[in-house]
């Protein structure tokens, strides 16, 4: 009984990793949100768009051939940490993502 139980969750869990089967940086689908489809989406659907965004930075293409995936991913959570927090604030919601990633690639310094 307790083989079969342990069976079952370890083909539960691996089938749920399969089904995930992505990378933190594949899958945003915010590229064209508005603020408010930003605010209500997972942070994972946030952080993948963030890359999309980031990646397009020479700047960020540079420190990713030196420094590697780890310097990819700090710029991919600094760029997600300035739309989210230009997000919040009233005077940015009739803004589109984009407006608020081109913005904050400037404000962050990815931008080169």
């Amino acid at each position: 009984m307790m083989k079969k139980m342990v069976a079952g969750l370890v083909l539960a869990v691996a089938v749920a990793t399969a089904a995930e089967g992505r990378e933190w940086y594949e899958g945003g689908t915010l590229h064209r949100g508005s603020v408010a489809e930003w605010k209500a989406a997972s942070e994972r659907n946030r952080l993948a768009t963030s890359a999309d965004f980031a990646v397009r930075s020479t700047h960020v293409q540079r420190r990713f051939q030196r420094l590697g995936m780890a310097a990819f991913r700090s710029d991919t959570q600094s760029l997600m940490t300035c739309i989210d927090t230009a997000a919040a604030d009233p005077d940015f919601r009739r803004y589109q993502v984009v407006e608020l990633a081109a913005a904050c690639m400037v404000v962050t310094g990815l931008s080169g």
